[in-house]
């Protein structure tokens, strides 16, 4: 029987995968030409640069990910919209895509935080003159590191370590383990209830309100100090 029965969805997954892949390769192009420039200029990779490095690197990861899990997301999404036929192994597939959130998550958040701690590297390699510049630029680091490691601590943990009779309801699993009871039972798992939704709700709103929050401290302090900058090899 064939999972993905609606061509929609099938479109849906190729299009979210080469988007995912198109950006990712145009990510790869602009770290290219930095790395050249700077090679060009100045015959040396800054530890900045590495920490650039190593932020694409975890995007393609999260990538990689996502083009393995995303057609069990849309098989999902169609299941429980009824536009899809319950299959054998669909609680396997799922659970594996549940537990893969959270480390898509920290994938995720500790890329756009490496390139955060790129940008404060280069402004400190910029030179800081003035005492309380270098008060404020290592509050901002110590802030950045902190709010890190909220985003990785406010996951939804609990999806990816909890056994699978926790994960999805007892009556969900027939006893096989691989076939949904209905449909509708698709919709009775722990990690969709309420209150694990408004959770996620919750903690996604925190993180980007720190996302935005980093980037501002670290704005202000190029703002306010960028005069007294020099540049220094």
């Amino acid at each position: 029987m064939d999972i993905y029965p609606h061509r929609l969805f099938l479109e849906l997954i190729a299009l979210f995968q080469g988007f995912l892949w198109a950006g990712t390769a145009l990510s790869l192009s602009f770290l290219v030409f930095r790395l050249t420039v700077k090679w060009r200029s100045y015959r040396k990779i800054y530890s900045d640069d590495y920490l650039v490095i190593i932020a694409w690197i975890l995007l393609l990861a999260s990538t990689i990910l996502w083009q393995i899990m995303s057609p069990n997301l849309y098989e999902l999404f169609d299941v429980i919209s009824g536009q899809a036929l319950l299959t054998p192994g669909f609680v396997d597939r799922n659970t594996d895509l549940l537990r893969s959130l959270a480390p898509f998550s920290v994938l995720f958040y500790t890329c756009l935080w490496t390139v955060k701690l790129s940008f404060l590297l280069f402004f400190r390699r910029l030179g800081l003159n003035v005492r309380g510049q270098k008060i404020w630029w290592w509050c901002v680091l110590v802030i950045t590191l902190l709010t890190w490691a909220a985003t990785v601590a406010d996951n939804d943990w609990k999806c990816s370590v909890r056994p699978v009779e926790w994960i999805w309801c007892k009556s969900t699993i027939a006893p096989s383990r691989n076939v949904l009871a209905s449909a509708a039972d698709a919709l009775t798992v722990n990690c969709s209830t309420p209150s694990a939704i408004k959770f996620i709700n919750h903690t996604f709103y925190a993180n980007c309100t720190m996302d935005v929050v980093t980037d501002c401290l670290s704005m202000f302090m190029t703002s306010s100090n960028g005069q007294t900058y020099r540049w220094t090899r």
